[in-house]
């Protein structure tokens, strides 16, 4: 698995340099690699691993089904007269999640958002609970929101304002990995997942999420590379 990591971290360090189609190419490659490696070596941890997984889901989704109905019912009351489609974004709706590390994370996708559609919106989630973080994803126009999060019974709800237009690649994405990718696959990823945070190496990680997600983009429609 070294080699594949050190091909990993290559490829991370070379990922501004590269084409949109040459770094799907080469994120597919290496995911290839990594599962095949992976599904060999580590069989029995990954099944052992999902039943874990599982236990754990089983148990905590009272608490998911009532963070989205709450959202649900919250969004219903919303100050702007724009729609908003609630759209599940997390490893838990993915059915990918680490245990004991989950959260659910839901896209606010509101058409043409403008700045006043955002500041009530902030203003709105803000006094329902909701602390506002930060702005993420300026590097590309494509991936900007703005995100709030609050906790419900030690699960972390974080909510993501999005402009449904302009960030229509990465909804996609994720209804992609919620709907498209298949058991085994999920199985297998959330493993090599689990075995990059155990070892604490931050770079590795943040090199599989950016391969993962960026060999995921292909075949949608004005994607880019998440870095």
């Amino acid at each position: 698995m070294d080699k594949i990591n050190d091909e990993l971290l290559k490829y991370y360090d070379s990922i501004n340099k590269l084409s949109f189609n040459e770094a799907v190419k080469k994120s597919n490659e290496i995911l290839k690699k990594l599962i095949k490696y992976c599904e060999k070596k580590y069989k029995k941890e990954i099944d052992d691993f999902d039943k874990e997984r599982n236990k754990y889901n089983k148990k905590i989704k009272p608490v998911v089904n009532k963070i989205m109905k709450d959202l649900s019912e919250l969004i219903k009351k919303a100050p702007i007269s724009k729609k908003i489609d609630i759209i599940p974004a997390s490893s838990y709706s993915a059915n990918m999640n680490l245990p004991y590390e989950s959260d659910v994370d839901v896209i606010l996708a509101i058409k043409d958002l403008d700045e006043d559609d955002l500041l009530k919106m902030i203003s709105y989630l803000s006094s329902n609970g909701f602390t506002y973080e930060e702005k993420r994803g300026t590097n590309n126009l494509a991936n900007v929101h703005y995100v709030l999060s609050k906790k419900v019974n030690g699960i972390e709800n974080e909510v993501k304002i999005r402009d449904a237009t302009k960030t229509k690649p990465v909804i996609l994405l994720h209804k992609k990995i919620d709907n498209k990718i298949n058991k085994k696959m999920k199985k297998i990823v959330t493993y090599i997942k689990y075995l990059y945070k155990k070892n604490d190496n931050k770079k590795l990680y943040s090199s599989f999420k950016a391969m993962w997600y960026t060999a995921l983009f292909k075949g949608i429609k004005n994607a880019f590379i998440l870095i």
